[in-house]
């Protein structure tokens, strides 16, 4: 029995045309290639794997009806070229308008189109065999573009950005340094912006000026952009003054994403002897793995009951779309299919957050929050919103419940922070840029806890390039001269743009920025 066996596995592997294997993990690999700025390429793995089952399965499928295994094949490449790119063509079809005029019945005539294709490429190759070893080269070609980009990526991954005259700011005695929590609550919105919205945020900010905070009530960020602002921010300057450019024009994106992994707050903290610590965020661009502590939920990438934001997207590729859009695959949409990983991010931050207080310091604590931004999966109580309509990112009723969820678990938060600490911490909860409402994306909350007697203060105009400069001008004796508060135009295509953004001059409740 055990012969038979293993006969009919070596004579399946025999019959097995292995460039299929190649034709199989394209799609995936192209996808990876395509966000590789995005995820972790470890993120493939199961895409991988159910491919290759998947054009097993086809393959020995057509073979049972198909004697010839040339022909079955073949047969099998055209298929899994149908069905894996399904979603492409798809979209490829819409941009005709087509989609558009017909709604889903677009799907079925897609579908039409390709069976017709599909039957009438078997009856050609009925009359003549396909040449195996050209359908190899084809397969591996097609893999050589992605492979490239993935490589070129990692080669490049580094634009030869370096900061110069680092240097040790002037400090207290080292017993005597504070610890610094630089949170980010992506996307939170300023209190006048929220009023629009219809939510009353005071509450919240009365709180938080009840524990001693100020805060900044007409602040916007210098840029819309979560990278540009942010590494501005953690470089306290503008981007087209520090990092070496060609001017306006210049797309030089990866120096943005170099300056904001190894930036000069994070290396002169660090050379006071502060143990940077950093949560992942799952944004491949934004990650310090090098951090002293690089805290993450755990995760089992093979066997997570739930998909990746990468995996859903590869199913959108893929024939499936059509069951998708057909209302057919809907249990997909709930927040704890598609969302998980990004529900678990979240309360992983929030959960530990508070228990760094009690190690020994000091240390610099980076918290990227990837809330209220969307998707809108929370429901006020922080658990999963069943309603995917929520979750859309112009959503306001999604957003909201966002905000409230997120300001119920602060406070404790920042209130444990600041009792447990040995040293009163510096805290500073800022948002990167705001948020729905597109004319007021440069209006950000913005928060400072500031321990102690201090002339130096914030100020309600304060914008985030100056968020660094005024706390080591507090605690480290430095003497840096604030910057202008103004906002760009600039954007991750073009980061050096240096064109001030013209708001218009209305009260509501503060003047918008820039008033030069």
């Amino acid at each position: 029995m055990q012969t038979n066996i293993l006969v009919n596995v070596k004579k399946a592997l025999t019959h097995f045309p292995f460039y299929l294997i190649l034709l199989s993990i394209y799609p995936a690999i192209s996808l990876l290639a395509s966000n590789i700025r995005e995820v972790e390429p470890r993120v493939v793995l199961r895409p991988l794997l159910v491919s290759l089952v998947f054009s097993f399965l086809i393959f020995y499928l057509h073979l049972l009806f198909i004697k010839n295994p040339r022909n079955a094949s073949a047969l099998t490449a055209l298929f899994l070229i149908f069905f894996s790119n399904y979603g492409h063509f798809y979209n490829l079809l819409g941009t005709t308008g087509i989609t558009d005029r017909l709604g889903n019945i677009a799907h079925l005539l897609l579908l039409a189109v390709m069976k017709l294709v599909y039957l009438g490429v078997r009856k050609l190759i009925e009359k003549r065999l396909p040449q195996t070893n050209a359908l190899a080269l084809m397969s591996l070609a097609l893999l050589i573009l992605p492979l490239y980009q993935i490589g070129q990526y990692f080669i490049n991954s580094r634009s030869g950005f370096q900061l110069e005259n680092v240097e040790s700011p002037q400090s207290l005695q080292t017993d005597e340094l504070p610890d610094i929590y630089y949170i980010i609550l992506d996307g939170y919105n300023r209190e006048d912006t929220l009023n629009l919205m219809g939510y009353d945020n005071s509450p919240f900010l009365d709180s938080l000026r009840a524990m001693g905070f100020f805060v900044a009530e007409c602040s916007q960020t210098n840029y819309k952009a979560t990278a540009l602002s942010l590494a501005s921010t953690l470089n306290m300057d503008f981007l087209y003054e520090f990092i070496p450019n060609e001017g306006p024009l210049d797309d030089n994106s990866q120096a943005v994403y170099d300056a904001l992994i190894q930036n000069r707050v994070r290396q002169e903290l660090a050379s006071l002897g502060y143990q940077i610590i950093f949560f992942q965020t799952g944004y491949h661009w934004n990650e310090w793995k090098d951090a002293d502590l690089y805290l993450k939920p755990e995760e089992d990438i093979i066997f997570a009951p739930y998909l990746y934001p990468f995996e859903y997207m590869y199913v959108e590729t893929t024939a499936f779309k059509a069951a998708m859009d057909y209302g057919l695959l809907d249990f997909l949409e709930k927040g704890s299919v598609r969302h998980q990983q990004h529900y678990n991010r979240v309360h992983f931050v929030l959960d530990t957050l508070p228990d760094l207080a009690v190690l020994p310091g000091p240390k610099f604590v980076f918290a990227h929050i990837l809330i209220p931004h969307d998707p809108h999966i929370f429901l006020p109580d922080g658990s999963i919103n069943p309603n995917p309509d929520d979750y859309h990112y112009l959503n306001v009723d999604g957003y909201i419940n966002s905000v409230e969820f997120l300001n119920s678990r602060i406070e404790p938060i920042i209130q444990t922070i600041i009792s447990d600490s040995e040293i009163p911490p510096v805290i500073v909860l800022q948002s990167d840029h705001g948020y729905i409402i597109k004319e007021r994306r440069y209006f950000i909350f913005n928060a400072y806890y500031l321990p102690g007697e201090h002339e130096e203060s914030p100020y309600p105009k304060i914008t985030p390039v100056n968020t660094f400069r005024g706390i080591f001008n507090i605690y480290f004796g430095t003497d840096y001269p604030l910057k202008d508060d103004v906002s760009f135009v600039a954007d991750i295509g073009f980061p050096f743009r240096d064109k001030i953004m013209r708001l218009p001059k209305k009260q509501f409740p503060c003047p918008y920025l820039p008033t030069p």
